[in-house]
């Protein structure tokens, strides 16, 4: 994925891996998109592996940008945000990759969606999860990228969360 998707051709990822066309398509009826369709499945049960058990979005939003603020160029962070982006405008890819980003996240918000909460505090708390998860992984890829910054603007975020008292 050195090159983003659009470089991710069969012809590369055969010669990558070293086997022919054909033993992709015998694997991957779809090419490179069923590939990268259990990329994404293996990458995400990786994270969530990795990730705590969350009573409510607020404190998995929290345990998640603490894990992109330790590990900010982590690969598989990188591919998935490469994939869900290239998803935006390849539809074929969107058919592929789209439902098992949702089903991962799906899971990864499943306790918290156990024990909603009772006012719409939660919602607004997952929405907030999303575009924060999102702006930060997407910081990523921006040509003026800083680790450090970013990290940096992670864990301030993380000190603000923490300050907030909640509604007033």
């Amino acid at each position: 994925m050195e090159s983003g998707w659009a470089g991710a051709h069969a012809l590369t990822i055969c010669q990558r891996a070293g086997v022919s066309r054909g033993a992709l398509h015998h694997h991957f009826p779809d090419g490179r998109y069923g590939l990268a369709a259990l990329l994404v499945e293996q990458l995400l049960e990786q994270q969530l592996a990795g990730m705590p058990q969350c009573d409510s979005p607020l404190a998995t939003m929290k345990a998640t940008l603490r894990q992109l603020a330790e590990h900010p160029d982590d690969p598989a962070q990188l591919i998935l945000m490469e994939l869900w982006m290239a998803s935006r405008s390849d539809t074929r890819l969107q058919e592929t990759v789209l439902p098992v980003i949702h089903a991962g996240s799906q899971r990864m918000m499943a306790s918290v969606t156990e024990h909603p909460a009772p006012d719409s505090q939660s919602g607004l708390d997952t929405l907030l999860s999303r575009l924060v998860l999102q702006g930060a992984s997407m910081q990523l890829f921006s040509r003026s990228y800083d680790r450090r910054l970013l990290q940096q603007a992670l864990y301030r975020f993380l000190e603000l969360l923490d300050a907030d008292p909640g509604p007033h």
